[in-house]
C-alpha cells in the first residue's frame, strides 16, 4: 500500500510513548486485517454455536473458512498486488478516472481466481460432497473479493491522510 510507510513513520516519530505503539498497531491491522476479523468471528462461533449445531458441523464449518481464506489469498494475491501498484500509480499521477476500472477488474479477477482455485481444490483434489464443495467454493470467491477490497481500502486510507 503505497504511502503507508510515511504515515507509520510519522506516528512512530512522535515524542510520546503512544506514537510507536500506535504505529505498530496500525501496521498489524493493515497487514492482517481480514485474518484478525476471521479469527475473532471463528472464536465467537466456537463459543456461541455449540448449542445450535453438532460438533462435527462446526468443525467442518471452521475448516472450510480457514481453507477459504488460505485458497483465496494464494489465488488472489498476484492480481491484488498488481492492482494495488496500478492504483497507487494512478493516484500519484492524479488519474482518478483509472481507479474505478482497476478496482472492478481486481474484484472480478481475484474473485474468479479464488473461485476457480477453490473449485479445483474441493472437487478435484479433495473430492468433497457437492454441497460442501459448493459452500467452500462460494466462500472462497467471496473472500477473494475481501482481499481486493481490503488492499484498496488501505490504499485509499493512506492517501487521504
Amino acid at each position: 500500500m503505497a504511502g503507508i510507510g510515511l504515515s507509520l513513520r510519522r506516528l512512530s516519530e512522535r515524542d510520546d510513548l503512544l506514537g510507536p505503539i500506535a504505529s505498530m498497531g496500525h501496521a498489524a491491522v493493515i497487514a492482517t486485517g481480514p485474518w484478525l476479523f476471521t479469527v475473532i468471528a471463528l472464536a465467537l462461533v466456537t463459543m456461541m454455536a455449540p448449542q445450535f449445531a453438532p460438533a462435527e458441523v462446526l468443525d467442518e464449518f471452521r475448516i472450510l473458512i480457514v481453507y477459504a481464506f488460505a485458497i483465496s489469498l494464494i489465488a488472489a494475491a498476484p492480481m491484488v498486488i498488481i492492482a494495488t501498484r496500478l492504483v497507487g500509480d494512478a493516484m500519484y499521477s492524479r488519474s482518478f478516472a483509472r481507479i474505478r476500472p482497476l478496482f472492478v477488474a481486481a474484484l472480478v479477477v481475484s474473485g474468479g481466481a479464488a473461485t476457480l482455485t477453490a473449485f479445483l481444490t474441493y472437487v478435484v483434489a479433495f473430492a468433497l460432497p457437492s454441497d460442501v464443495a459448493l459452500a467452500g467454493t462460494s466462500c472462497s470467491g467471496l473472500v477473494g473479493f475481501i482481499w481486493a477490497v481490503w488492499r484498496s481500502a488501505g490504499q485509499f486510507a493512506t492517501t487521504v491522510e
